[in-house]
C-alpha cells in the first residue's frame, strides 16, 4: 500500500478514534507521526495551516466627564378643548301636499272666470311649490292676458321643475320677445326648434328676434325656412322682404312682394311696398304703376301718396310732387279710416326735409 494512502487512512482513523483515546489517556499522536515521517521523511512534519491575522481590539475610550442625569420637563398644562357645539335639529320645512295641490289645480281648470282660475292656481302653488303643473297653468293664463312679465316668471319656474315641456319654451320665448329680451327669446325658440324641427311659428318669431337685433342675414334664413314649411302665408314674405331691404337687396325684396301679391292681390300695402323697392332700384315707371294701383285700391292711403311724391320728384315732376306731399301731410296730421297714418305732429315735416333734402318746396 503506498505511504500516502496509509497516511490518509491513518488520519481518517485518528479522526474517528482520536477523541476516545484522548479521553482514556492513551497516546494517539504516535501513529500519525510515524506515518508522517514515513511519507515526508524523518524529522519532517506537515506544516500547520496559517491562521489568519485579526485586527487588535480597539482600546476603550477614556471615560468622559460625568453628565447630569436627564430630567424630564414638567408638562405644560393644556387648555381644555371646548366641546363641539351640538347642532340644533333642523326645523321642518313647509309641508308639500301634492293631493291638495291636485284638487286646487283641478278647480282652476274647471273655473270659468280668469280671476278665479288665478286664485285656484295660486292655492295649488302654495300647497306644493315643487309641482310644475300649476306654475305652467298660471303662467299661460298670464300670457293669454298679455301680462308677459308674470307669465315669463311662472313659465320659468315651471321649466326649472320640469324642463321637458317643449311648448313652454315657445311661450316663454314669446314673452321674452314682447319684453324686449331678444337674446333670451332666440335661445327659447332654438330649444323649441330642436325638439320640433318643423315648428314654423318658432322659426318665424326667431327670425323677427334676429331682425330686432339687427341680424338681418340670420332673419332671412329663418324666414326662408318658414316659407318652405308654409308657402301660403303672407307674413313671412313681408318680413323677409323687409330684411332684404335692410340688406340693400331691393331686387330680392321686390320678388318677395310679388310672391305675396299672388296670395293677396288686393292689398294696397303690398303694392306700395313694391313701389318703394322699385324706387330704390331707380325703376321709376314700374314704381309709379304700383303706387297708382295702391291708390286705386285705397284712395286715402297716406303712405302711398308720400311714395308717389318721391317718385314724382325723381321724375322731375315738382308740381305733382308738391301736390301729393300736401295731401299726405293733411292726411297724416288728421288721420281717418283708410289713411294708414297716425297723428304725429312735427314728424311729417321732418320726414319731408330728410327725404327730399328740403328742396320739395324750394322756388
Amino acid at each position: 500500500m503506498p505511504a500516502t494512502t496509509r497516511l490518509a487512512m491513518t488520519i481518517f482513523m485518528i479522526t474517528l478514534a482520536g477523541p476516545a483515546m484522548a479521553y482514556q489517556g492513551l497516546p494517539w499522536t504516535g501513529p500519525l507521526l510515524a506515518v508522517t515521517e514515513e511519507v515526508l521523511g524523518p524529522g519532517r512534519q506537515a506544516k500547520p495551516k496559517a491562521v489568519p491575522r485579526t485586527r487588535p481590539l480597539a482600546k476603550p475610550s477614556p471615560p468622559g466627564p460625568a453628565t447630569k442625569p436627564f430630567a424630564a420637563k414638567p408638562a405644560t398644562p393644556t387648555r381644555p378643548t371646548p366641546a363641539a357645539p351640538t347642532k340644533a335639529a333642523p326645523t321642518p320645512g313647509p309641508r308639500h301636499d301634492r293631493s291638495l295641490a291636485r284638487r286646487y289645480n283641478h278647480q282652476g281648470v274647471k273655473a270659468r272666470e280668469v280671476a278665479d282660475k288665478i286664485v285656484w292656481y295660486t292655492k295649488a302653488v302654495s300647497a306644493d311649490p315643487t309641482w310644475y303643473l300649476p306654475w305652467a297653468n298660471r303662467g299661460l293664463i298670464y300670457y293669454h292676458h298679455r301680462n308677459h312679465r308674470l307669465a315669463h316668471d311662472d313659465l320659468s319656474r315651471s321649466l326649472s321643475l320640469n324642463p321637458k315641456q317643449v311648448a313652454l319654451y315657445y311661450f316663454r320665448g314669446k314673452c321674452a320677445f314682447w319684453l324686449g329680451r331678444y337674446t333670451a327669446a332666440i335661445a327659447d325658440f332654438t330649444t323649441a326648434i330642436i325638439a320640433r324641427p318643423r315648428w314654423h311659428q318658432a322659426y318665424y318669431l326667431r327670425g323677427k328676434s334676429w331682425a330686432a337685433l339687427g341680424r338681418f342675414d340670420r332673419a332671412v334664413g329663418d324666414l326662408g325656412r318658414v316659407i318652405g314649411l308654409r308657402p301660403r302665408l303672407t307674413a313671412p314674405y313681408l318680413r323677409r322682404a323687409y330684411a332684404y331691404r335692410r340688406l340693400k337687396k331691393f331686387g330680392a325684396a321686390a320678388s318677395d312682394y310679388t310672391r305675396a301679391m299672388v296670395l293677396e292681390s288686393d292689398n294696397a300695402r303690398l303694392y306700395n311696398l313694391r313701389a318703394i323697392a322699385y324706387y330704390e332700384l331707380k325703376d321709376y315707371p314700374r314704381a309709379m304703376a304700383d303706387v297708382n294701383r295702391a291708390l286705386d285700391i285705397s284712395p286715402r292711403f297716406a303712405a302711398a301718396l308720400r311714395t308717389r311724391a318721391f317718385i314724382q320728384l325723381a321724375l322731375g315732376h315738382k308740381d305733382a310732387a308738391r301736390q301729393d306731399m300736401d295731401t299726405y301731410r293733411r292726411l297724416a296730421t288728421n288721420p281717418g279710416p283708410g289713411t294708414g297714418a297716425t297723428n304725429r305732429p312735427g314728424e311729417v315735416e321732418a320726414e319731408i326735409r330728410r327725404q327730399t333734402g328740403g328742396n320739395l318746396y324750394a322756388e
